[in-house]
């Protein structure tokens, strides 16, 4: 196994970091998009809470780990997984709100995002998404002026953010949004 996805199962299952408030795990139901999916940790965790009516969209990029993810997503029988390789941008046939319409998502009830510096731009490309459905959002942020932008746009669309945790010593912020008019 791989360092990073070392680091990747020990950020779901024992930091726990997408699942520190319980208002922001999946439910039954929920459909919810797993940007950088890695090998599927958050994938499996999340597969069982949306039961059979729910639905996870794992989105990963890279070719060699995508290979992976679609494997473990057969091994462990997760019939609610869709596994997509892109790279997600604010670009078209690249974003949030593209992927929400090839899939022809009738709802979006969460997003988690641990993207290396690109939820920005993944935000940007969630215009209509975040409009429409208002998911709660779990985002790792990578830099101070990231976390700015993000804070900013967000706003704009009548998001709070709900909850902070300061990752120091690896330098990212861990924060969860959701949509408080």
């Amino acid at each position: 196994m791989r360092d990073y996805d070392i680091f990747s199962l020990n950020e779901v299952f024992v930091d726990k970091n997408y699942s520190i408030l319980e208002d922001f795990l999946p439910k039954q139901g929920y459909v919810v998009l797993d940007l950088d999916a890695g090998v599927g940790d958050y994938a499996l965790l999340s597969s069982v809470r949306v039961g059979k009516r729910g639905k996870i969209i794992s989105i990963e990029a890279d070719p060699s780990t995508f290979q992976i993810l679609k494997r473990n997503i057969r091994e462990n029988g997760l019939k609610n997984v869709i596994p997509l390789n892109i790279f997600v941008s604010s670009q078209p046939k690249q974003n949030i709100d593209y992927i929400a319409e090839k899939f022809k998502l009738k709802k979006v009830d969460l997003i988690k995002m641990d993207i290396e510096g690109e939820e920005y731009n993944a935000i940007r490309g969630a215009k209509k998404t975040i409009a429409e459905f208002k998911p709660r959002i779990v985002a790792e942020i990578h830099s101070k002026k990231l976390r700015e932008d993000i804070l900013k746009f967000l706003g704009e669309y009548g998001y709070k953010l709900i909850f902070e945790k300061v990752k120091k010593d690896y330098g990212f912020y861990l924060d969860y949004f959701e949509f408080k008019p």
